[in-house]
């Protein structure tokens, strides 16, 4: 059996726009001691009580954090971050990239969209790319957030471009490329998950296929729900789970990939250990 202190563990969790920090925090504090050396988080706010500066605090001086999020407080800035153990791994350069945006809502998002949560206006969608030293090899993670609005074929334009973003750099062999890719096929028909494999397949192999779901429109929060909405899942105790958060890798290899039920946002984290 290979020591786990020898992998490379990593976490990618959408933390709901942050929505319950304390929550979120002790989840990430706890996974951290399982061995996660880096954390990928989705829907991270641009706030004066920012989260990121909790978990820096709750985790110690030696991990470190690089974010692309928006200017705005509200939901509309969200973004990704990453956050890691500069004992295990050492950041060389970051990057980020600004997905394809959708220029309006369809009339069923837009409906859907201020039923959920008031919000009429597109997100703009995002990526952070991060270079690390580890164990004397340069390891680049990507985590992207795809939309949920605009259907398959805008979540396909968006991974299109993170790829061709990504092949720029041909001479780097090892990736992972992870976070929520809102793949939330609602008819089960595979198609998304199809898309995803034939965008990554060739380079990338996905050490998540196995898990069965990562989020449970259950577990959406109150305060981005408006009350009916909330109430009709509750009532009838709707558990509309999806897989939407992935981990791919590229000239690494998997040991081990869980994703643990958890409280603090509609998602569960999602694991992979791994072996250079």
């Amino acid at each position: 059996m290979v020591n786990k202190n020898h992998q490379l563990g990593i976490a990618t969790y959408n933390i709901q726009f942050s929505q319950h920090p304390n929550e979120v925090v002790l989840n990430i504090l706890r996974l951290s001691r399982s061995n996660i050396s880096i954390f990928a988080l989705q829907e991270v706010l641009n706030t004066k009580e920012h989260i990121i500066k909790n978990i820096l605090a709750k985790l110690g001086s030696n991990w470190k954090a690089v974010c692309n999020l928006g200017d705005q407080s509200s939901v509309l800035g969200m973004g990704n971050c990453l956050i890691w153990d500069t004992k295990r791994l050492q950041l060389i350069r970051s990057e980020k990239v600004f997905l394809p945006k959708s220029k309006k809502l369809a009339l069923h998002e837009l409906v859907f969209s201020l039923v959920a949560g008031g919000i009429s206006t597109p997100f703009q969608r995002r990526a952070i790319v991060g270079y690390f030293k580890y164990s004397n090899n340069t390891i680049r993670i990507s985590n992207i957030h795809l939309d949920h609005n605009g259907g398959q074929a805008n979540r396909e334009s968006q991974l299109n471009y993170i790829r061709q973003y990504l092949a720029r750099n041909r001479l780097l062999n090892h990736e992972i490329l992870c976070g929520d890719f809102n793949s939330f096929d609602l008819l089960k028909t595979g198609a998304e998950f199809q898309m995803h494999e034939r965008i990554l397949g060739d380079k990338f192999l996905n050490v998540s296929k196995n898990i069965q779901w990562t989020a449970d429109l259950n577990s959406m929060d109150i305060k981005l729900a408006a009350f009916f909405f909330k109430t009709l899942i509750k009532m009838f105790n709707l558990h509309i789970r999806r897989k939407l958060d992935h981990i791919w890798i590229a000239n690494l290899r998997c040991a081990s990939c869980v994703s643990p039920e958890t409280k603090g946002s509609d998602h569960n984290p999602l694991l992979a250990y791994l072996n250079v």
